[in-house]
């Protein structure tokens, strides 16, 4: 796969190091997602989660309604969309609720299931509904007064 960076055309790694890095950033940055999307490459579901849990905080809402005008028009990929713009949507409402940060509430997406033992694993093929009932689980957990 050859990724994109944003602001440039397509980009060519010199090595697979390179590659590597430039992957992890765009995952860690929330960018990931949409790339893959304008590569017209397959979202898995652990991008998602980063899409949600690495996005910077004061674009999130923006990102996810950029997320539904993109990509190509396929079942999958309008499920996986509309998922996202759900638990968006949910993350923002959780901050509110509880009087934190989206930041906050993003932070606890990560320690959450990435620290559950194989739930970014588990993740792998896993359908937008199931992905759903994981996140409003930590979301539940948050409004309960669980913080990480």
């Amino acid at each position: 796969m050859s990724p994109i960076r944003r602001g440039r055309s397509r980009w060519r790694p010199s090595s697979v190091g390179e590659l590597l890095v430039d992957e992890a950033e765009q995952f860690l940055s929330g960018d990931y997602v949409r790339n893959l999307l304008a590569l017209s490459l397959p979202v898995p579901a652990w991008a998602w989660l980063g899409f949600l849990a690495h996005s910077p905080e004061d674009e999130l809402e923006a990102r996810a309604h950029e997320l539904l005008a993109m990509g190509r028009v396929d079942r999958d990929l309008l499920l996986w969309q509309g998922a996202v713009a759900l638990l968006v949507e949910e993350i923002v409402h959780t901050s509110q609720q509880v009087g934190c940060t989206v930041g906050d509430v993003q932070e606890a997406l990560v320690v959450e299931l990435e620290a559950r033992a194989g739930s970014v694993a588990s993740m792998m093929g896993q359908e937008p509904s199931r992905f759903i009932q994981e996140v409003c689980s930590v979301l539940v957990r948050c409004r309960d007064g669980w913080h990480p």
